[in-house]
Parts: structure tokens; C-alpha cells; sequence
């Protein structure tokens, strides 16, 4: 059985917590508290050990103390020229509120600082953190779209816990593209017969400030970008980065098309080019107006050749 003294001091701090109006934490202990105690009592194996409850209980910081730890991070670094590199919205002004604790550190501020700072999520705010898991694993009875083209949470995926050492995983669902030309936005149909889930640990999309929910993987469809992309190869669209870049790939609405090319700026033009030494086939095509809505950009491929 359990420490009797343990379980107590658990309880005191959910209570402390939600005296704190932290309720989606206190919430989040009693529940495993309470799940550990019926496995008890049915004499079975909890799934956490409430040695490990107690910790992730009292690991939850107030703002202050997220405040704190992020000024001892930022104290030999420009603090101007990290919110430039990194574009965080508000630029200094915005790390000088939240390192003195004037504004709570939002969650795209927080991936932000874990990419730039080289930290977990954690480390910026368990509380984040938390949440952030919380979120992902209601993700596991939701699978429908949403039909605007900015993705709802539950077209994210299935979450996987194996035990208390293993990361969440997010998966990235496989959908066929419905384009209409001249029209942005899009339908995202899930591919129901998934053998091959992309599946990522949390810490991916932190490190990538990636928005789960903006990502969408799609198959190559011909061998027009042959030899960087192959026909039945499948690449991972970040729906949220339409900004153009030189050299870079990304999938266009063309003509309600969806077409996956490699985006030039010559001439103070925007031009579509295929990777295929065959141009004579696969000629180049302007990028401009109506006619060429991007999409996203390409940020992973998986691919079976070698």
C-alpha cells in the first residue's frame, strides 16, 4: 500500500492549487489521484505512482515564478535581438512583461522561448506544459476536419502514453487536399486506412514552433519534383507558414490544383519550378494573383527510398 502521508500531501496540494485558481492542474491530480486509488483497491498496478503525482503536482509555478526562472534565462542575452530572430510578437517589450511577471506567458510566446532558449516546455512553464498534454490527449476521441483550412484540434490525432518514462506522441494525420480555384482555403479529407501514422513527440513541435493543429501530411502525386520528392512519397505541410521563401517547397493551390513545387524569385517575379531535369516537360509556372494560393510550406517527407 501506499504512504498513507504521501497521498495526503498530494491532496493538500491539488487543494492548494485550485485555492490558487489553478483548476485545470488540481483537476488534473485529484483525477489520477482517485485513479490510482481504485486500481488500490481492485489490487492492480497503478498506472503512477503517487510519488510521481506528488511531483507533478507541486511542480506547478504561479506567474511570478514563471517570471522568475525566465529573467535567470534572459539575463545574458539580448533581449532585442532574440525577439527579432525569433519574431516574438510584441518584441522586447513583450519579454520585459512576461520576465517581470506583468502578463502571463502565452503558449505561442512559450515555444517560441523553448526553440531560441534551447529548453523543454517545461522548463519555460509547467503549467503550459500541462496544458499542453491535457489538450493533446482529448485528441483521442475527435477525428473530423474542419472544412476552413485552419485546422481545429481534433484533426490533430491519436495520443500514446506507454508509461509514466514514455512522451506523448501527436499524429499527424494523412488527408487528400479539396482545392477550388481562385478560393483560399481548403477540405482536409482524413485518409481513414492509415497503415503508415506520422507520429512526433511534443518535444518536436516545440523545438520546430510548430502548431500541431496546423499540420497536415499529404502523398506525392507524379515525379515532377523527383529527385528531392518522390511520386508516393508523403511530406508534412505547415499550414500556418505561407510566406513565400526563395529556394523553398511548398504546396500551392494552382488553379485548384494542389501542386507541390519549389518556389524562385527571379525578376521580381515569383515563379513555381519542378526539381525533375526534365523542364521541358515540367516547365516552370508563375506564381502571382488568385491563380497561385499557397498553401504551406514543406517541412517533413518520409520516404521509402534510399
Amino acid at each position: 500500500m501506499r504512504s498513507p502521508s504521501l497521498f495526503f500531501k498530494t491532496t493538500i496540494c491539488a487543494l492548494s492549487i485550485r485555492l490558487r485558481n489553478q483548476y485545470n492542474e488540481a483537476n488534473f491530480c485529484f483525477y489520477l489521484i482517485h485513479k490510482n486509488i481504485a486500481l488500490l483497491y481492485n489490487k492492480s498496478k497503478p498506472s503512477y505512482s503517487l510519488f510521481s503525482i506528488a511531483l507533478l503536482c507541486m511542480n506547478i509555478w504561479t506567474t511570478e515564478e514563471e517570471a522568475h526562472h525566465l529573467k535567470a534565462r534572459f539575463e545574458k542575452i539580448n533581449r532585442a535581438k532574440f525577439a527579432r530572430d525569433h519574431n516574438l510578437r510584441g518584441g522586447q517589450a513583450m519579454i520585459y512583461q512576461h520576465i517581470n511577471g506583468l502578463r502571463p506567458i502565452s503558449m505561442e510566446a512559450a515555444l517560441i522561448y523553448t526553440k531560441g532558449l534551447g529548453v523543454t516546455l517545461a522548463e519555460i512553464s509547467p503549467r503550459l506544459a500541462q496544458e499542453l498534454n491535457s489538450a493533446v490527449k482529448q485528441v483521442n476521441a475527435n477525428t473530423s476536419t474542419d472544412t476552413s483550412g485552419s485546422f481545429s484540434a481534433h484533426t490533430v490525432g491519436k495520443v500514446g502514453v506507454a508509461n509514466d518514462a514514455t512522451p506523448y506522441l501527436i499524429e499527424v494525420r494523412r488527408v487528400k487536399l479539396q482545392l477550388s480555384a481562385r478560393t483560399a482555403g481548403f477540405i482536409a479529407d482524413q485518409i481513414a486506412d492509415d497503415d503508415h501514422p506520422l507520429a512526433f513527440r511534443t518535444s518536436w513541435f516545440e523545438k520546430n514552433s510548430y502548431t500541431p493543429e496546423k499540420l497536415v501530411a499529404i502523398k506525392i502525386r507524379d515525379k515532377s519534383m523527383e529527385p528531392a520528392l518522390y511520386e508516393s512519397d508523403t511530406v508534412i505541410i505547415n499550414t500556418a507558414d505561407k510566406t513565400p521563401g526563395d529556394g523553398e517547397v511548398f504546396v500551392v493551390n494552382y488553379e485548384g490544383e494542389a501542386v507541390v513545387k519549389r518556389l524562385v524569385r527571379d525578376s521580381g517575379q515569383w515563379w513555381l519550378f519542378s526539381d525533375n531535369p526534365d523542364q521541358r516537360k515540367y516547365r516552370k509556372k508563375i506564381c502571382q494573383g488568385d491563380a497561385c494560393l499557397i498553401i504551406g510550406k514543406v517541412v517533413y517527407k518520409q520516404s521509402e527510398r534510399i
